[in-house]
């Protein structure tokens, strides 16, 4: 009923709030008096309906599923036009249940049911319907269980997203973003670069990305020490971020021993809330701050790496990592945003996370190649069930067609 000033127009139904088994065929509407409803196919948008002030109208339709559903309330939005103004409201519907075809049949067919025979069809109904129930049963007993164990792990678990992986997922992003950003400056192309042209004149988005990566260390040092590493709902996250992270540290500083004790010195005196300003004070010795010679240093080494093709390399590592923390940092907010979105990964990084398999090492026997080989195809088999289980089914299998047997037989 229309109860405002201003007549209503564009009266449509926007999004059927249930599971997406279900979904609405058709439609109808028509004003409370005799006579047969105009029936409308599709899914009750823009119907050509305008209620005057005190009108009313009445709108009905179908709605069908297309696989089996516990019941669950459902709900309408609906949305109209009243003096260029749109608004809407939620309608509960009621609890919807979809039983198997076996079930419905049963239950709407007992005439039919009783002349072919009650006994037999009774007991077969009867036999389906409790094994039906007792699966059902089983089902949200291990959803309970597991609704219990999560919530026990909530508070932790979303402490560590807030204070720890957020962070340094943050300057992680920030990090990735400058160091591209001056890889491309045409300054700093490798092939063009020098050292004294490095020194005598650095970019912005170096000490950019000099200040974040810094940071990020920072931060990855302190999960490391009070967490002893990160920690996920799902185990094969955690394998790909640590994976990244080792392979990204060797190819940075792990295996340069005068570049890993600079950063140590660097990190182990850096304040986790450090400003970009205060660090480039310290870092130029600009008043109130005096040079601080661990910066300096680190600085040196890494304005080198920056323009380094192992920098490149490292820096495909840390975006699939970026990828995976922002995804697994948000897990315990589920019940909050009330969905999540589905784990994207492009096709640099599905062949990056393809590459973290182990490799044979070179003058390998046979039988170490075909071990390594069995492994890398264990791992694709990881992938995809992690991405299953992240909600990126239809997705991932694009993506699969466009990459399978990238690891051959």
């Amino acid at each position: 009923m229309n109860r405002s000033e201003h007549p209503v127009d564009e009266l449509r139904i926007a999004r059927l709030d249930a599971p997406a088994v279900y979904s609405i065929v058709a439609c109808w509407y028509a004003s409370p008096s005799p006579g047969p409803p105009t029936s409308i196919s599709g899914k009750c948008s823009d119907l050509p309906v305008k209620l005057g002030r005190g009108q009313e109208v009445t709108l009905g339709g179908t709605i069908r599923a297309s696989g089996t559903a516990d019941p669950e309330t459902a709900g309408l939005l609906v949305e109209w036009t009243s003096d260029k103004i749109s608004s809407s409201h939620d309608v509960i519907l009621g609890q919807l249940s979809s039983d198997s075809f076996l079930t419905y049949w049963l239950e709407t067919h007992t005439v039919l049911v009783s002349f072919f025979g009650v006994a037999a069809l009774g007991l077969i109904g009867y036999l389906a319907k409790r094994r039906f129930d007792a699966v059902s049963h089983q089902a949200e007993l291990k959803q309970a269980q597991e609704r219990e164990t999560w919530n026990q792990l909530l508070s932790e678990a979303g402490n560590f997203s807030l204070n720890y992986y957020l962070p340094a997922d943050g300057a992680l992003q920030s990090f990735i973003g400058q160091a591209k950003k001056h890889r491309k400056s045409e300054p700093c192309k490798v092939e063009k670069d020098s050292v004294e042209s490095r020194e005598k004149e650095p970019r912005l988005s170096a000490r950019m990305a000099f200040y974040y990566w810094a940071y990020f260390e920072r931060r990855m040092l302190m999960i490391q020490r009070r967490m002893g590493g990160v920690h996920f709902k799902d185990y094969t996250g955690e394998e790909i971020v640590t994976s990244t992270y080792t392979r990204y540290r060797n190819l940075c500083y792990a295996k340069n021993l005068p570049f890993r004790s600079a950063l140590n010195a660097m990190i182990e005196e850096m304040p986790l809330k450090t400003t970009i300003t205060d660090f480039f004070g310290q870092m130029d010795g600009a008043a109130p701050f005096p040079p601080d010679e661990t910066i300096g240093k680190a600085w040196s080494f890494f304005h080198s790496w920056l323009h380094d093709e192992k920098c490149e390399r490292a820096l495909a590592s840390l975006e699939l990592m970026h990828v995976i923390l922002e995804y697994e940092l948000n897990r315990p907010y589920y019940h909050w945003y009330g969905s999540m979105q589905p784990l994207a990964l492009e096709k640099e990084h599905w062949t990056e996370a393809l590459s973290l398999a182990e490799e044979a090492p070179k003058g390998a026997k046979e039988e170490e190649i075909r071990a390594a080989k069995a492994g890398r195809r264990q791992w694709e088999k990881t992938l995809r069930e992690y991405l299953a289980r992240s909600d990126g089914r239809s997705r991932f299998r694009k993506l699969w067609d466009r990459t399978a047997g990238s690891f051959g037989s």
